[in-house]
């Protein structure tokens, strides 16, 4: 009986945990439907409600808006956003600090989180899985001896929360992993671990 209900358990957990992951972002985007009128919300056009509509709508406005952005017209569009937002003290500082990270993490050709790395963290002889970031800049540079990189190293088993750190290039191992590897692994608290690589043997 422990057997079976342990079977069971391995079936149903990942099915519930994902419905509530999927349920609560689809809920959360569904507010978007807040910015329509009320005369054409779903449950007052067709009697109920449409869980999923407000989702809907929230892709097609970032399409819309990568669509409009992506010319010439909408280019200085966010040209003189982004100057108006700069004229305000307090957005200026949030908005600044906040485009910096997302142009970094979604740019297509930037490398923040593209590559996992194997670091000693907290101490010696104790290691992780960490992420590159970039490097060092700055004023930084001028108090660093040698080459340094930037990495983060995420918390388990919530890997948005982390640390960010300066170690030397020297200090940190490349993986044979890929990113999403990595995350599950982190995730997983090492319980799923990632398929072994084979690694080329040279010959000398």
């Amino acid at each position: 009986m422990k057997r079976y209900f342990i079977t069971g358990l391995l079936i149903w957990v990942p099915l519930v945990i994902t419905g509530w992951v999927l349920s609560l972002i689809i809920s959360t985007l569904d507010q978007s439907l807040r910015l329509l009128p009320e005369a054409v919300h779903p449950q007052n056009l067709f009697g109920f409600a449409i869980p999923g509509a407000g989702a809907v709508l929230t892709l097609a406005m970032i399409l819309l808006t990568g669509l409009l952005a992506a010319n010439f017209i909408g280019q200085k569009l966010v040209g003189w956003w982004d100057k108006l937002l700069a004229r305000i003290p307090v957005v200026n500082s949030v908005y600044k600090a906040v485009k910096q990270v997302s142009d970094t993490l979604f740019a297509p050709n930037g490398n923040a989180f593209r590559k996992a790395l194997l670091v000693q963290y907290p101490r010696q002889g104790s290691w992780t899985i960490a992420f590159l970031t970039g490097a060092p800049g700055g004023d930084l540079v001028n108090h660093l001896a040698g080459e340094y990189v930037s990495v983060y190293v995420p918390t388990t088993p919530n890997p948005t929360s982390g640390f960010f750190l300066m170690m030397p290039a020297a200090d940190v191992v490349e993986l044979d992993m890929t990113v999403d590897e990595a995350l599950k692994y982190i995730i997983s608290m090492g319980v799923v671990a990632p398929p072994p690589h084979a690694r080329a043997i040279t010959h000398t």
